[in-house]
């Protein structure tokens, strides 16, 4: 399978809500950097593994079926078979990976478990599994933080003492507070028990911005503006071409589905659906596909 049809796949699993607004024209000063995600090395007939730990973050052509009609329980007995490869301690309970969302799909069902550590959500911690009709998993997904031990910090600070630090960062006494919620954030120290804010300001900065607030000292540990400022639409596999054909990966004419050495394919474009792509990058007058969720 090509990098296009790996990356659509992407796109394909990827599933945001945002606000939308009118881009502003540098990057703002209240912003801070924090911990990046993790290097990848592409993996030919794979997916992608995490450079430094080798643990897989992408997976597609995947040999294992379950029930078709517990997507759950197939996605979590994938898990426990596959906890090694995915950088799991072992077989993940309930309690450290729920399930967060369950969407289905045309052609296919999304099962989303989120990341836990001492009853509290990882932030940006999950772990997607596509479950097809035939109870086949086609692709997997994962932003799993590895390694994290007990939290490093102590949660000292209460909901209202971290929205404060927040509107003292931003330098606006007037918000709309969107989220306030405690978290586990993977710093480069260790596990660390944050505040997650979400605002909304009214007036300067633009944006809606969400915060990390260390519990134990207020310090601003992150802050982006999660603001999509452009849309475009196009064409994606949901969650990919095989899945949705309900056939096999076959390079034999004329049943064939497979790669096209970057061609264009009858069959391939008969299993694209049409969405919004958000937060493309605009360079007047021309929109290119570099956002959250693809770079082509």
């Amino acid at each position: 399978m090509s990098r296009e049809l790996s990356t659509l796949i992407v796109l394909g699993l990827a599933g945001a809500t945002a606000a939308e607004g009118a881009k502003p024209p540098a990057p703002s000063p209240f912003a801070v950097a924090g911990r990046g995600e993790p290097a990848l090395v592409d993996v030919a007939g794979l997916g992608q593994l995490d450079a430094a730990t080798g643990a897989a973050r992408t997976l597609f052509s995947l040999d294992f079926r379950g029930d078709a009609a517990d997507p759950v329980g197939t996605a979590r007995a994938y898990l426990a078979g596959d906890a090694a490869r995915l950088g799991l301690a072992g077989a993940p309970t309930e309690e450290a990976l729920p399930v967060r969302a369950v969407s289905r799909g045309k052609a296919s069902t999304v099962v989303r478990f989120e990341q836990r550590l001492v009853g509290l959500p990882v932030h940006g911690g999950e772990i997607a599994v596509a479950v097809g009709p035939k109870g086949r998993i086609s692709f997997v997904s994962s932003s799993y933080r590895l390694g994290l031990g007990a939290p490093v910090n102590a949660r000292r600070r209460d909901a209202a003492e971290a929205l404060d630090a927040a509107l003292a960062h931003l330098g606006s006494p007037l918000a709309i507070t969107l989220a306030l919620d405690a978290r586990i954030y993977a710093a480069e120290d260790g596990a660390r028990h944050v505040w997650r804010v979400l605002l909304d300001p009214q007036g300067a900065p633009e944006g809606e911005w969400e915060l990390l607030v260390d519990a134990e000292s207020g310090a601003i540990l992150a802050a982006e503006d999660k603001l999509l400022y452009a849309d475009a639409t196009g064409k994606v596999f949901e969650p990919d071409p095989l899945s949705s054909a309900l056939a096999l990966y076959d390079c034999t004419p004329p049943v064939g589905i497979c790669d096209a050495n970057d061609a264009d394919s009858a069959l391939l474009t008969a299993e694209t659906f049409d969405v919004t792509l958000r937060d493309v990058t605009f360079a007047d007058p021309t929109y290119s596909l570099i956002g959250p969720y693809a770079s082509c």
